[in-house]
């Protein structure tokens, strides 16, 4: 977390890392403010957000769910059930 002064606009801006793209770039949340303290508190409550789950995308259907979860939550099952699955959904 870290707030710096930036341009002649008097603005402050703040960034948060929040992990790696599939692509290895780092992925980066950015907050601006009048104040330092402004950008603290939006740092802070974009640290809340994060620390309480999983967001999934904006564009995520329920198509890409269900395929989600027929690649990978069906660990355990005989391979006809993962194989007729497909069909019924």
């Amino acid at each position: 977390m870290a707030a710096s002064r930036r341009g002649a606009k008097n603005r402050y801006i703040g960034a948060v890392s929040v992990g790696f793209g599939p692509d290895g770039r780092r992925l980066r949340r950015k907050v601006s403010g009048k104040t330092k303290q402004e950008v603290r508190d939006k740092l802070k409550a974009l640290h809340a957000e994060l620390d309480a789950g999983v967001q999934s995308p904006a564009a995520y259907t329920v198509q890409a769910a269900m395929d989600a979860w027929l690649e990978h939550g069906l660990s355990g099952r005989s391979a006809r059930t993962v194989q007729l699955y497909p069909g019924r959904c």
